[in-house]
């Protein structure tokens, strides 16, 4: 029960809303704001999801410190 009060607490509001906005500003260029693949879990798809998370969870840092010098 403690676990559901915390849930709809104003911190865990909070911490929805940090991680839906990270879902929605979406990890570049990877999956572009989609759910990595799910199919056999090789290397290369664990990595991918561990990408994923890292880039929710840390989704401020790329929107105030990633400056392209140029793009194609």
């Amino acid at each position: 029960m403690a676990f559901l009060r915390v849930l709809f607490s104003k911190i865990g509001i909070t911490i929805l809303a940090y991680i839906l906005i990270g879902i929605a500003v979406g990890p570049p260029p990877a999956s572009q704001g989609k759910l990595p693949a799910v199919t056999e879990a090789t290397g290369a798809s664990i990595g991918t999801w561990i990408q994923f998370v890292i880039w929710v969870l840390f989704w401020p840092l790329g929107v105030v410190f990633h400056h392209p010098t140029f793009s194609l």
